[in-house]
């Protein structure tokens, strides 16, 4: 605490000193306690300053008021200073208690907005009552071919086809991933979505509520999935031309899990063990069957396991219990319909030769 009697030892104390509540009288020599005002506002505004008055008019009350002071007390009623002292104290813990909340609040909307802005994906937040987006990042605009101010314009139905590739009207078919959003989930799926110049994006869309006291909002995370739908179109080509070789191979081929499980036959395996369809093979189960000796099989998946790959000879038995010996070339490869490891086999029938 301390007592200063100029302005200028006012504002010097003011600047070298920490102050966290300043007393002023409204009229001394040479200056007032409006003088003083304007001061701590110059130099350390968060400061309170009650006015003490011998008098002190409700108009003049009401203008120092509103520029800035934060209580004044008579000097005939001391009594409430204690009182005046600790709600200018609250008042003051309060402000700063607000002012740290709003620079939080403006640190961590920096930071998802610089998240939003260099995320690789397209973002877009949704007013549902409105039906239009009220945010986007870059990649947003990039997706749509639309400037900020033109893709706020616009909500979810206007950059879709009429149907999605399923046959169900886009407009039913995004309220119903909207409301399950709202709900607390987070749908994820695919969805076609048409941009500025009318072209239909193939996209992966993933929804989640965000939360607000005011609106209804919804982010969109959406993903050109362009290149993926064009690779998985060029695989099952790949792998319908390739089944078409396989099953018009005039030499056995067959599919078979690492545990010795089959998983596909060609007709021409079919016709070599002398079973009437593929169906019928398959019900074999696993290929230990096809082999006489046991023992052999076990040798030839051993050097699956080490080589990835083996050639070898064995004695192989029909359905009809009559023995063959074939010759067979495998090798270490993926199902191509399920994706798992498995040991890709090409048998040839050399009965004759030996």
């Amino acid at each position: 605490a301390g007592t200063v009697s100029t302005r200028e030892e006012f504002a010097r104390k003011l600047r070298e000193q920490p102050v966290d509540i300043v007393l002023s009288d409204y009229r001394m020599k040479g200056w007032t306690g409006m003088d003083a005002l304007a001061i701590v506002k110059e130099v350390c505004p968060d400061v309170p300053l009650i006015l003490l008055t011998g008098t002190l008019g409700d108009e003049l009350a009401v203008e120092c008021i509103k520029n800035g002071v934060t209580d004044y007390v008579l000097k005939d009623q001391l009594a409430r200073l204690p009182m005046a002292i600790r709600r200018a104290q609250d008042e003051r813990s309060l402000r700063e208690a607000e002012t740290r909340a709003l620079a939080a609040l403006r640190e961590s909307e920096e930071h998802y907005r610089t998240l939003v802005q260099n995320a690789p994906e397209a973002i877009v937040v949704l007013d549902v009552e409105r039906g239009k987006f009220i945010d986007c990042n870059d990649n947003a605009l990039r997706l749509f071919r639309l400037t900020r101010e033109e893709l706020l314009q616009f909500g979810p139905i206007e950059l879709s086809p009429p149907h999605q590739p399923h046959g169900q009207p886009s407009d039913l078919a995004i309220r119903e991933h909207i409301e399950r959003a709202l709900q607390g989930g987070t749908p994820r799926f695919e969805w076609v979505h048409r941009n500025s110049q009318g072209v239909d994006i193939p996209c992966e869309v993933h929804l989640v509520r965000l939360l607000s006291s005011k609106r209804q909002l919804v982010r969109g995370s959406i993903v050109d999935i362009t290149e993926r739908k064009a690779a998985e179109a060029a695989l099952r080509e790949s792998e319908a031309r390739y089944r078409g070789l396989v099953n018009n191979a005039t030499y056995g081929i067959y599919w078979v899990a690492m545990d010795g499980d089959l998983l596909y036959v060609n007709p021409a395996l079919v016709h070599m063990l002398g079973y009437d369809s593929a169906d019928d093979l398959l019900k074999v189960k696993n290929s230990r069957a096809f082999y006489c000796d046991g023992s052999a099989r076990e040798k030839i998946h051993a050097e699956y396991l080490r080589n990835g790959r083996a050639n070898a000879t064995a004695e192989w038995k029909r359905r009809d219990g009559k023995a063959i010996t074939v010759r067979i070339n495998g090798r270490r490869a993926n199902d191509p319909e399920r994706g798992d490891e498995c040991v890709e086999v090409l048998v040839e029938d050399v009965t004759e030769r030996v």
